[in-house]
């Protein structure tokens, strides 16, 4: 239908083709969709806890590249003021904007209320994490 006010019920609204109505995409999305790993019957309750205005606590999957043999690391919250937390107890390489290692660390948590505000990188493995501290 047209971009504006149409619905399916408007008068001048006419059925989409076929080429329309089902449009293949080549996109593929910056996530692994394996890394999706809770009950449908438990999204009412992930989206009540993580979704709306000041809720940035939600889990952040991260994995950019890859296929789904490969470790996927989250981490939250991100945005963040202070302490960040892993999925998982890894080996990581903090990196700054300019792309200098400022911290390597062992553990599943991370704490840059040392550092300024910005854009920091968290290396771990294979995958790069990028994180906002405000």
């Amino acid at each position: 239908m047209p971009a504006g006010f149409l619905s399916a019920e408007s008068p001048n609204a006419s059925p989409l083709s076929a080429s329309e109505e089902f449009e293949s995409t080549t996109y593929v999305p910056p996530y692994l969709y394996s890394a999706i790993n809770f009950a449908v019957k438990d999204v009412p309750a992930k989206t009540n806890t993580y979704s709306g205005i000041g809720k940035l606590q939600a889990p952040v999957v991260t994995s950019l590249e890859g296929n789904e043999s490969e470790y996927v690391m989250s981490m939250h919250p991100n945005p963040t003021e202070g302490v960040v937390f892993l999925s998982a107890i890894s080996k990581w390489t903090l990196v700054n904007a300019f792309g200098e290692t400022i911290s390597i660390g062992h553990s599943d948590r991370l704490d840059l209320s040392r550092y300024s505000s910005g854009i920091y990188f968290l290396k771990i493995g294979t995958s790069t994490l990028k994180m906002y501290k405000i």
